[in-house]
C-alpha cells in the first residue's frame, strides 16, 4: 500500500501532525501506524470506579503556545480549567519533605528559582549559611558560557548546594525524573543560563523580568473537567481521513531506490513519499539502521528514564492532607519515590463524593528499574508513603492502579546538544523524512505538539513560518 504521508507512532506528536496534515493538506493520502492498541501514548485517562485516573501527564503549561493554538484550533480553549483554589491566597501550593517533615516551599519561586529573599529568611528548608549564600548570588562573577554545564553545577554556581539540592532538584526531578549534575543546563533551562548572561545575575535577572499580573491570563497549567485525555478524543475526531493502524509494531524502515520509505510490521508493508518518525529515539536507533548509520547511533545515545505512577483512591476520612497540591521528595532523601500530589484537590471531578485520590511518583534516572517491579511491590511502596507521611491508617481499604512506563523519559544530559546536532545533520539529508516526539527538545505537551508541526514544514521543505502546501 502507498501512502503520500506516512507517520510512524500515535501519541500526542503523531497525533498533532497526522491533525496538521488533515487540515493543510486534506488531499494527501496519510497513515498512522501504532504499536499499542490505543492512541494517545503516555497522555491516558481512565475511569475507574467512579475515578478519573491520568496515566501521564494531567495538565499542561499555558505559557508555551502549542497547546494553547491547538485546543483553539480543536475549538475547545474554552474549555480549558486551571487548578481548583486553595482555601487562603497564601496558602501552601506544595511542600518538599525533607529529613521525614513537610517544608513549604518558599513564596516568590519563578520557576525553579527562588527569588523573594524576604520570603527565603524564614524557609525551613535552608540553614542560615544557605540563605546567606543565595543572598551572595547578586554578587557573583557571571562565569564562564563557553562550554555546557549540568543543571547541578550551574545552580550551584549561582545559589549554592544546598538551595539546589532541598529546592531546585525535587521541583527538577518532578519534570525529567533526572540526575541534576548530568542533565544538561543549555537542553533543559537554557533561559537560565542567558538570564545570567544577560543581567549577570539569576536573581536579579528574573526579579527584572517579572511580567505585571494579568487578569485574563490563563492559569499557569491548564487541563480539562474530563482530563488531559480529552484532548486526545478531540484530536482523534477530526482525523477521520487518516489511514490507522493499531496493534502495528514497525519492524524496519528502509529507502528504497526510487527514495521512497518503507516502512514494515508483521502484519503489512507499507511505502510513501514522505515519513515522519515519533517514536522514542531509543525506538528509531533499531528501526533506522538500515537508513542512516550514524542516525541510528545518535539516537541510541540518548538515554531515558523509567517511571512508574501509581493513582490511589481513598474514603476521604482515611486521609487528612495538608493544604495544598502534594509534595516532592529530594535526591538527597535517596528514596524511589519521586513525589506525591493530591489529585482530587488539584482538579474537579477526579474523586466521587466521599473519597479522595492521589498520585504516587515513583522512579528516577540512575537508581532502581522500578518498571522491573511487580505490582505489588509497587503498590506497597506507595501504600508504605501514605502510611508512613501522611498517616493513612493501615487498615484502610485502598484502591490501586498502576501505570508502568519503561524508558519513558528521554534524559537530556550533558552532550545532549552534540548528539542533537548529530541527528539534525543526518536528517537534512534525507529529503521527505522527519522526526518529532519528546526525545530531542521539550518533553511538555506543547514541545511535542510544537515538534510536530516543525516536522510537517520539514517534509515539504516550507520555511517554519509558513503554513500551507
Amino acid at each position: 500500500m502507498h501512502y503520500d504521508v506516512v507517520i510512524v507512532g500515535g501519541g500526542i506528536t503523531g497525533l498533532t501532525a497526522a491533525y496538521r496534515l488533515t487540515k493543510d493538506a486534506p488531499h494527501l493520502k496519510v497513515a498512522l501506524i501504532e504499536a499499542s492498541g490505543r492512541l494517545g501514548g503516555k497522555l491516558h485517562t481512565d475511569r475507574v470506579g467512579g475515578f478519573l485516573l491520568e496515566g501521564g501527564a494531567d495538565s499542561f503549561l499555558s505559557r508555551k503556545a502549542g497547546g494553547l493554538r491547538l485546543c483553539r484550533e480543536l475549538g475547545i480553549d474554552g474549555e480549558l480549567i486551571g487548578r481548583l483554589e486553595l482555601p487562603h491566597q497564601k496558602s501552601n501550593r506544595a511542600w518538599v519533605k525533607r529529613h521525614g517533615k513537610f517544608h513549604p516551599l518558599p513564596e516568590g519561586l519563578t520557576g525553579l528559582i527562588p527569588t523573594n529573599l524576604d520570603a527565603l529568611k524564614t524557609t525551613t528548608l535552608l540553614s542560615d549559611e544557605g540563605k546567606a549564600r543565595i543572598a551572595e548570588e547578586p554578587n557573583q562573577p557571571a562565569g564562564d558560557f563557553s562550554a555546557d554545564q549540568s543543571v547541578g553545577d550551574f545552580i550551584t554556581s549561582r545559589l549554592g548546594r544546598e538551595a539546589y539540592e532541598n529546592i531546585v532538584e525535587p521541583l527538577m526531578s518532578g519534570i525529567y525524573a533526572a540526575d541534576g549534575d548530568q542533565l544538561s543546563i543549555l537542553s533543559t533551562f537554557p533561559q537560565l543560563r542567558s538570564v545570567v548572561q544577560k543581567h549577570g545575575s539569576l536573581i536579579g535577572g528574573l526579579s527584572g523580568a517579572m511580567p505585571p499580573p494579568n487578569p485574563d491570563a490563563l492559569p499557569p497549567f491548564v487541563s480539562f473537567v474530563d482530563g488531559i485525555g480529552y484532548l486526545i478524543t478531540k484530536l482523534i475526531e477530526q482525523i477521520d481521513a487518516v489511514e490507522i493502524h493499531i496493534n502495528t509494531s514497525v519492524k524496519s524502515i528502509g529507502r528504497l531506490a526510487s527514495g521512497k520509505w518503507q516502512v514494515a510490521s508483521e502484519q503489512l508493508e507499507l511505502t510513501s513519499d514522505r515519513l515522519i518518525v515519533t517514536t522514542p529515539a531509543h525506538v528509531n536507533a533499531k528501526l533506522l539502521e538500515d537508513v542512516d548509520m550514524n542516525l541510528a547511533q545518535a539516537m541510541g545515545d540518548i538515554p531515558f528514564a523509567g517511571t512508574v505512577l501509581v493513582n490511589v483512591g481513598l474514603n476521604a476520612n482515611d486521609l487528612d492532607l495538608p493544604e495544598g497540591y502534594g509534595y516532592v521528595i529530594p535526591k538527597v532523601e535517596q528514596r524511589n519515590v519521586l513525589a506525591c500530589t493530591w489529585t482530587s484537590e488539584k482538579w474537579p471531578e477526579r474523586a466521587p463524593d466521599g473519597k479522595k485520590s492521589v498520585r504516587v511518583y515513583i522512579g528516577r534516572h540512575g537508581e532502581d528499574d522500578v518498571c522491573a517491579m511487580d505490582d505489588h511491590t509497587l503498590i506497597e511502596m506507595a501504600r508504605q508513603e501514605l502510611i508512613q507521611t501522611l498517616g493513612l491508617p493501615d487498615n484502610a481499604k485502598q484502591m490501586f492502579v498502576v501505570h508502568r512506563w519503561p524508558k519513558g523519559l528521554a534524559q537530556y544530559n550533558l552532550g545532549h546538544q552534540e548528539v542533537l546536532g548529530t541527528i539534525d545533520n543526518a536528517v537534512a539529508n534525507l529529503p521527505g523524512f522527519a522526526i518529532a516526539g519528546a526525545s530531542y527538545r521539550g518533553v511538555g505537551i506543547p514541545d511535542c505538539i510544537d515538534s510536530a508541526e516543525a516536522a510537517v514544514k520539514k517534509i515539504f521543505n516550507l520555511p517554519k513560518n509558513q503554513s500551507g502546501f
